[in-house]
């Protein structure tokens, strides 16, 4: 009944934040977390923070949850946190931080430095985990993803849905599904012992690596021709400056 009643919580939440707009969002943190969000509207030589919440809507009610409860501990305990940077690196979030005393609560220095390095190692394990929570949350969707897709070397956010809507993205998404499809084939029959089928997934192996071997080998010679073509043009182009310099009158 619990888990019911927290996943409905969730849902409720993740409505909310995707119905925001990137400006929107941006309004509703800094008016509601001022002092997390100071630097927010400060020049680029002084933070990164100035670059705004540079994560997709799927993952803006995890950082909001997360600020839900920061500002709880500053209650308690007098202890601020300030964001630097909001961002996406390598398909996961990152909220880079630091931790402040609030003078307004009426701590001391001195009892503050006692706690400081307990309460951050809370902070950082509560902020790590918001971090980690997102790569399980498509960015762009919010929807539970299983996979981290990686194409032409780029780590994405996104699921499958929100990818095949780039049309850019799609073939690469095709050769990272069936590289995925024969990843789990592969686990398969290892785990079968089959001799017969190992064999065939070895053939397909090869046949999908002969296939984007050709595919290389096909842009290569592309790029070559262009190359080529360009060079020529360029002595074209030298030789009629030579011959413009070479035909102009002396001037003495």
């Amino acid at each position: 009944m619990v888990m019911i009643e927290y996943s409905k919580e969730i849902e409720e939440k993740q409505k909310k934040f995707l119905a925001m707009s990137e400006e929107e969002f941006d309004k509703y943190m800094c008016e509601l977390y001022p002092i997390m969000f100071k630097e927010r509207n400060l020049p680029m030589n002084q933070t990164c923070m100035c670059w705004g919440f540079n994560i997709g809507r799927g993952w803006q009610w995890i950082l909001a949850n997360l600020c839900e409860q920061l500002e709880f501990i500053n209650k308690e305990t007098g202890i601020n946190v300030v964001f630097e940077q909001i961002k996406e690196k390598f398909g996961g979030a990152r909220f880079y931080f630091r931790t402040e005393l609030d003078e307004s609560c009426g701590i001391k220095y001195a009892q503050y430095q006692e706690k400081a390095v307990f309460w951050r190692n809370i902070i950082s394990l509560m902020i790590n985990s918001a971090e980690e929570s997102c790569d399980y949350y498509c960015a762009g969707c919010g929807e539970t993803k299983h996979d981290m897709i990686t194409i032409g070397g780029w780590v994405f956010d996104l699921c499958e849905k929100c990818l095949e809507k780039d049309k850019n993205r799609r073939e690469g998404l095709k050769a990272w599904r069936e590289k995925k499809e024969l990843k789990n084939t592969a686990i398969e029959m290892m785990y079968r012992g089959n001799k017969e089928e190992i064999d065939q997934l070895k053939k397909l192996v090869k046949s999908f690596s002969s296939r984007i071997s050709k595919e290389d080998k096909k842009r290569q010679k592309e790029y070559d021709k262009s190359l080529k073509a360009s060079k020529k043009e360029l002595e074209k182009a030298l030789l009629l400056a030579k011959k413009k310099v070479s035909n102009a009158p002396d001037k003495k």
